[in-house]
């Protein structure tokens, strides 16, 4: 028989204070985190720590601490020449397997106060929030047969070690020790014993082993066993957990159906990411995978939908077709594959992507290199995407691209980087001066500028653009715009700007509501036009944003940094209104 040890974690919520919420100055309330975590900090259960190291002119900074047993959160950013620098940095090469012959690389351990190793750490999981990262540690893994079953198993003290020898392509060292103390929250922790067994006619037993509450989380333990008839059965494919936790009322209050993709997914609503030995994995992580014949199959479904989903997957997932299980019907098909195998009845498709091509860039000295299929039976959308070769280099370059609805036979939509010589003058002039008007503004020049269609979207985005780190896209160095203008290709209205503010040294600040109202009051006339004074201003509690709202009117979504530079600002329309 084989086992698997699975931790569930769902998010936990509850109502504060605002009196009490307002004196506590934690970072972790000034970007967008789950609820769980804005609760625990809120609640008096993060504590500042600013440790630093630095090296080669580059700064380590470990900045705030949120202590949960289940989850440790470290926040931290990395400066360089007393500049932020990208956090991501910190895991170029992170965790060798071979640390003895590669000394390059970055690590970290957590022990006890005596400098004892923990069982049960498992691999950290960090988020990026503008110039901050938060790294989650935990010090318990079931994948690892090992689970803390009561608060004595908590220590009151531990100490997570840095051990940095490569930000980016700096090599350096950077080692810092961080204690954190968990002895407020462990008194806040409950354990409750379940020992409740589920034995499925299909092979497998479900041992609900634990159910634990922490400060920012709680946590479901369940074991799952399959016997040999289901070995036999389905071979490596593993029974996948899929759940709905209802309230006393009836209410979901969690649920999780199993599906990563959310394009295919039925229900998933407060699900946390915990990380395992196989990587960062939406609560369980007990994907089971068959290779039969090249093709990759796995089974989804959400207790008590109406609909279960079988899922397969070419090598490379060049194909994708979803099935439902009970009536064998094509849910979903995506399709990827070179030009040369197109197959002749959609050569009047390729001829409409051509003439549009032709029509939006003024020329077809290109040519389509690839081609995507999809179709959903559920909406009735059938579509194929004709590509242009991917640049070569090492940095991803999107190509442009041009969509046709199959039903109709016209064009459902294109993504197309026209260059700036031939943007539309007025429209480039109106970019310009938007980013003037934005205060702290670097005012960057413009790099590129692509035409977005799609349905009733058509925009302009007029960008600049920065290689983004470690992020990967298409196995090649990403791109993010770090200064960007988008304007209604039909309205000639600004939608949307982001900039990169000037000020980046000062300390870090939390934008209070008449802040964010006398910064943003001048953007909105001069850019957008809106006469605040009607507007009520509300921040929300999840994301930071401050919205700015009046009924019947655009609401504007205001996005601060956590220098207090205001550095995102945009319209709160619908896809009708982006054009």
């Amino acid at each position: 028989m084989t086992a698997a040890g699975i931790a569930i974690a769902i998010s936990v919520s509850a109502a504060v204070s605002p009196a009490f919420a307002s004196m506590i100055k934690s970072l972790f309330l000034s970007v967008g985190l789950d609820a769980g975590i804005e609760k625990a900090v809120e609640q008096g259960y993060s504590q500042p720590v600013n440790l630093e190291v630095t090296d080669q002119g580059i700064t380590l900074r470990v900045k705030e601490v949120m202590a949960d047993p289940f989850r440790v959160s470290l926040m931290y950013g990395i400066e360089k020449d007393g500049k932020p620098i990208n956090p991501d940095l910190l895991f170029t090469d992170f965790m060798s397997m071979k640390p003895d012959t590669d000394p390059y690389i970055n690590n970290y351990v957590v022990t006890d106060l005596d400098g004892n190793d923990l069982k049960g750490v498992n691999l950290p999981l960090a988020r990026t929030h503008g110039d901050n990262a938060i790294l989650e540690v935990g010090i318990d893994d079931p994948t690892q047969g090992y689970f803390i079953r009561s608060p004595k198993d908590i220590p009151d003290t531990i100490v997570v070690h840095f051990d940095i020898n490569l930000l980016g392509e700096t090599k350096g060292k950077w080692q810092l020790k961080v204690p954190v103390s968990l002895a407020p929250a462990k008194s806040a922790t409950n354990f409750i014993p379940l020992n409740k067994r589920y034995e499925s006619p299909f092979g497998f037993k479900l041992d609900f082993l634990q159910l634990r509450h922490g400060p920012s989380k709680s946590e479901l333990l369940v074991d799952i066993r399959e016997s040999q008839a289901w070995s036999n059965q389905y071979g490596t494919l593993g029974p996948q957990f899929l759940y709905r936790i209802k309230d006393e009322q009836g209410q979901v209050v969690a649920a999780w159906d199993g599906i990563n993709d959310m394009t295919y997914s039925l229900e998933s609503k407060n699900a946390l990411l915990k990380q395992s030995s196989g990587g960062a994995s939406p609560l369980w992580q007990y994907q089971g995978r068959v290779e039969r014949t090249g093709i990759h199959s796995r089974i989804g479904s959400a207790a008590g939908s109406a609909k279960t989903r079988w899922f397969l997957e070419a090598e490379g997932r060049a194909a994708i077709v979803s099935v439902d299980a009970t009536t064998n019907e094509v849910l979903t098909v995506s399709l990827n594959y070179d030009i040369s195998d197109l197959p002749d009845n959609y050569a009047e498709a390729l001829k409409t992507a051509q003439a549009e091509y032709k029509q939006q860039m003024g020329t077809h000295k290109e040519v389509f290199a690839s081609v995507s299929y999809y179709y959903n039976r559920g909406n009735g959308q059938e579509l194929m995407t004709f590509s242009m070769k991917q640049e070569e280099g090492e940095v991803f370059i999107q190509p442009n691209l041009v969509s046709v609805d199959l039903k109709t036979g016209k064009v459902a939509g294109y993504f197309l980087f026209p260059g700036l010589a031939k943007a539309d003058a007025k429209m480039k002039q109106l970019a310009e001066q938007t980013v003037k008007n934005m205060p702290q503004a670097n005012e960057l020049p413009f790099q590129d500028v692509f035409h977005y269609k799609d349905g009733p979207i058509n925009i302009w985005e007029f960008r600049n653009m920065a290689v983004d780190g470690s992020a990967r896209q298409g196995g090649k160095k990403a791109q993010k715009a770090v200064q960007s203008v988008t304007i209604g290709a039909e309205s000639n209205k600004v939608l949307e700007v982001v900039i990169s503010p000037k000020n980046n040294n000062g300390k870090d600040k939390a934008v209070s509501k008449a802040d964010a109202l006398k910064i943003v009051t001048p953007v909105a006339k001069q850019v957008f036009g809106i006469d605040l004074k009607s507007y009520e201003l509300k921040i929300d509690p999840d994301w930071g944003d401050c919205i700015f709202a009046s009924k019947g009117k655009p609401s504007l979504v205001a996005k601060f940094d956590n220098k207090g530079n205001l550095s995102r600002i945009h319209l709160a329309v619908d896809s009708n209104n982006r054009k």
